[in-house]
């Protein structure tokens, strides 16, 4: 998923495509850091959020 010089853009093509419903949303989600992204995408997976918005925090940033 993370190689090639298209990489980025192909691991997170798929916000574009319906995931996130916000046109703005896929703008801000390609500037942020691959870890943080990375970070997005499980937190978004685990509760099954459509936008940025209904993320709990708690579930982006933990303090390990």
């Amino acid at each position: 998923m993370y190689s090639g010089p298209d990489a980025d853009a192909t691991a997170w093509a798929y916000f574009s495509g319906g995931a996130l419903t916000l046109h703005a949303t896929w703008d801000q989600l390609k500037l942020l850091p691959r870890m943080l992204r990375d970070e997005l995408e499980v937190a978004m997976a685990l509760c099954g959020c459509r936008t940025l918005e209904q993320i709990p925090p708690d579930l982006l940033w933990t303090s390990s």
